[in-house]
């Protein structure tokens, strides 16, 4: 979902995964992460508010996003588009930011947005929770979760 410089895609092609795709609304990153070479396709573009990626129905095998549910980056209402790209049966993996002292989530506008989201999308059945975990960090505390797709697009 973020190009994360392109440390997402190195890792999952060290560990054999070939097709590799990137998206980012941001080129500068998009260009530090074509530079790495583990990338089939790399999209810019900016995911949520309503924005479709020009992708097929049910591609990815799974979808991994990393420091991007943050202020002023993904929105939780970009998962509707991940959920459309992404086959039944797999995973969306990410995480997002808390605060240090209280463990809520850091973004005002994910704090009120995300849980409402995410238990939407878990009740209209389009994912299950399989696993989140809230971990403390040097600068603010990371929540990771898993979601199992189990739409039927």
């Amino acid at each position: 979902c973020s190009s994360d410089l392109g440390l997402q895609g190195v890792m999952l092609a060290e560990h054999g995964y070939k097709n590799i795709d990137c998206v980012d609304a941001n080129e500068a990153m998009l260009e530090l992460a074509k530079k790495k070479g583990v990338f089939n396709k790399v999209f810019a573009a900016k995911l949520g508010w309503g924005n479709k990626l020009d992708i097929p129905d049910n591609t990815y095998d799974a979808c991994i996003t990393c420091g991007t549910f943050v202020e002023g980056h993904l929105r939780a209402d970009c998962f509707e588009e991940l959920i459309r790209v992404t086959k039944p049966g797999v995973i969306i993996m990410g995480d997002i930011f808390l605060t240090k002292d209280t463990n809520e989530i850091e973004s005002p506008y994910l704090r009120e947005t995300f849980p409402v989201i995410t238990s939407q999308h878990e009740a209209d059945g389009l994912w299950k929770l399989e696993w989140s975990k809230d971990c403390d960090g040097l600068m603010a505390n990371t929540r990771f979760f898993v979601y199992r797709i189990t739409k039927n697009h």
